[in-house]
């Protein structure tokens, strides 16, 4: 009989245009702003106020969609517990009573082994990294992308191993 342990997928979706992200945010705080603001009371004006609040959300529109066109999806799949283990350890070490560990690396580390399919979100085309483009990739990632990349990297390598207590006092 063969027993197997099936570990946990994720798809993260990294952005690659960060400059059509940040237009967008803009963007939609602009609009925001311009939906809180009081209708004028003059005809000409509530519809000058109208359109452009419409043109607006035309902009936000393609703005998301470009964004969307930019964004990566990376569906990962946690690593057994040895690698993981010996992937952190060697990527941290001790200063006092602080344990440092160096993240960039980690990821870097872990990241071609977790990596099941990377595709564009939009349009579905399957990308192949090779060892060289994953670690141009990474070390292209900003300080948030890297960030949010290593909460999910460590939360697939950490998963729960049993039913918690809480979950089964629902029932």
């Amino acid at each position: 009989m063969s027993i197997s342990i099936t570990k946990p997928t994720k798809t993260v979706e990294i952005v690659t245009d960060l400059a059509a992200l940040r237009e967008s945010l803009l963007t939609a705080q602009a609009l925001d702003a311009a939906n809180k603001d009081q209708q004028p009371r003059n005809k000409t004006a509530a519809e000058k106020h109208r359109r452009s609040i419409q043109a607006q959300k035309g902009k936000l529109k393609e703005l998301v969609s470009k964004v969307d066109a930019s964004t990566l999806n990376l569906t990962l799949r946690g690593l057994i517990s040895s690698k993981w283990n010996m992937i952190t350890v060697k990527n941290s070490h001790v200063d006092g009573e602080r344990i440092i560990k160096d993240w960039p690396v980690m990821i870097a580390e872990a990241l071609p082994d977790m990596l099941e399919s990377a595709q564009w979100k939009t349009s579905g085309e399957q990308v192949d990294f090779n060892d060289a483009d994953l670690k141009e990739f990474i070390e292209s990632l900003s300080d948030t992308q890297v960030q949010d990349l290593m909460v999910n990297i460590q939360e697939l390598n950490s998963p729960v191993v049993t039913v918690p207590k809480d979950l089964k006092a629902l029932l």
